[in-house]
């Protein structure tokens, strides 16, 4: 019985995920704001959210998450951050928000995948939502 746990604890230990930083994790962080934006005035509100998004990235590298997840969380986070702009963009009122509360007002407004307001992320909202909570 004792051996086999052994096994197991040590096959483990060799399917973890090296430590990351977050520029390995994400290397084209930085141009996101470039692919998310509609004109030129896009590209401040872009980099307030990849910021945004900085520590939150962080966390999830310190979690040990298997490679898969993180690829799948951070391609969350990319969709996310482009459907920030998107909203930003298509209501003006979102314009006069200030760049840090943005993300608040949006998500506040989509809690429930049956909300006019919801996020239009393609695919599974639940699986997407997995990534925030």
């Amino acid at each position: 019985m004792v051996r086999k746990v052994n096994i197991v604890r040590q096959e483990k230990a060799l399917t973890a995920v090296p430590v990351m930083t977050v520029q390995q994790y994400c290397p084209d962080l930085e141009v996101w704001p470039e692919r998310w934006k509609f004109d030129e005035h896009d590209i401040a509100p872009g980099q307030a959210i990849v910021e945004f998004f900085k520590p939150f990235m962080l966390s999830l590298l310190a979690k040990n998450l298997s490679l898969k997840t993180l690829r799948r969380d951070r391609d969350h986070l990319w969709l996310l951050g482009g459907e920030l702009i998107r909203r930003r963009y298509d209501d003006p009122k979102l314009k006069k928000i200030p760049r840090t509360s943005l993300l608040i007002e949006v998500g506040s407004a989509s809690k429930t995948p049956g909300s006019d307001n919801l996020i239009s992320i393609p695919g599974n909202y639940w699986q997407f939502s997995q990534t925030l909570y």
